[in-house]
């Protein structure tokens, strides 16, 4: 996929009450959807920016989020340990299941639309998508961190445990396929490459390292933010990175040379969920300040010119143009 930076700025959406925890986006980049401290899951068309529904049912804040490929089940996991599976056209819970003891923080859905994995600080758990039902307890998964990723085609998946250790597994067998030692410090979140190569892990250190799975050693460490970088996207050929941050910016990394393409700003808070579709032409972000932005990054590069990608500053958003996010150059 050959690709250039011609991005911009498209809208906001704007309805939950609270902090937005989590994102997803349909591949074709039509829908979104959030999850929020609101206690409610909202759906959006991002043609035209209007929420489709507002799913409610769950008792306390929902923390993770993700679109079943096709678009037609939203599942979610919230405070508590309750999981649901949402109807997308009625707006419906079809299904209604508790078997995390603890929060749910992390969910993720491969794009073949087969399985799906949530991660709470008691356990991680492989779910079988076509019939809804919960198919093993990933044994040694969960800790404070609960983060959770998995491969496009589901045949790999990646959850967080004790000791500052990362485990992948192989999909449907449950095996440990490898173990990465992530170290001292704290693992903040993650993403997965379509092929599961290697994985993006970002660090109470301020940095976002790459790890290659089969090596099972860091490789390139990116740096940028001036605080935690708390949520992560790739796009599926692997090339590029998305990250948001508690220093409210928006990066974009190659991820082979690990240099900064652009940072954006825009929000009034950290930057808590970052989604991204597969060739990377949509970015959803959302933040503790409520809102999401929606922005156009990625284009397919003609044959009759070049852009050029210089790196931006690190400039906070001006309070003096808050409808417009900030684009800054060097």
């Amino acid at each position: 996929m050959n690709l250039f930076l011609r991005h911009h700025y498209v809208r906001d959406l704007k309805g939950h009450f609270c902090e937005v925890n989590s994102i997803d986006v349909l591949p074709n980049g039509s829908i979104a959807v959030s999850a929020s401290q609101d206690r409610t899951v909202k759906i959006w068309d991002l043609r035209t920016g209007n929420c489709i529904h507002t799913l409610i049912g769950h008792e306390k804040p929902v923390l993770a989020v993700s679109i079943v490929s096709g678009g037609n089940m939203v599942m979610s996991g919230s405070e508590g340990g309750e999981i649901r599976f949402w109807d997308v056209s009625s707006g419906k819970c079809v299904k209604s299941i508790e078997c995390h003891l603890n929060d749910v923080w992390a969910m993720a859905v491969s794009q073949n639309g087969r399985y799906a994995i949530s991660e709470s600080r008691d356990s991680a758990i492989l779910w079988d998508l076509p019939s809804m039902r919960h198919l093993r307890f990933l044994e040694g998964s969960g800790n404070s961190d609960s983060l959770a990723g998995i491969t496009a085609d589901g045949h790999l998946a990646v959850t967080s445990a004790l000791n500052g250790h990362l485990k992948v597994w192989s999909i449907p067998d449950c095996e440990n396929y490898r173990d990465l030692d992530v170290g001292i410090e704290c693992a903040t979140c993650l993403a997965i490459d379509a092929n599961g190569h290697f994985i993006i892990v970002g660090t109470s250190e301020n940095v976002i390292k790459l790890w290659d799975i089969e090596r099972c050693r860091a490789i390139h460490v990116l740096r940028g933010h001036v605080s935690l970088p708390i949520s992560l996207a790739m796009t599926r050929d692997g090339r590029y990175a998305v990250s948001g941050s508690y220093d409210r910016t928006i990066r974009i990394w190659d991820i082979a040379t690990g240099r900064c393409l652009r940072s954006l700003t825009g929000h009034d808070d950290a930057v808590s969920a970052i989604a991204m579709t597969p060739d990377g032409s949509t970015l959803v972000s959302g933040s503790w300040d409520g809102t999401l932005k929606v922005w156009s990054i990625f284009e397919k590069k003609s044959r009759h010119f070049e852009v050029m990608t210089p790196c931006l500053n690190e400039k906070q958003f001006s309070p003096k143009n808050r409808d417009m996010p900030e684009i800054n150059f060097d």
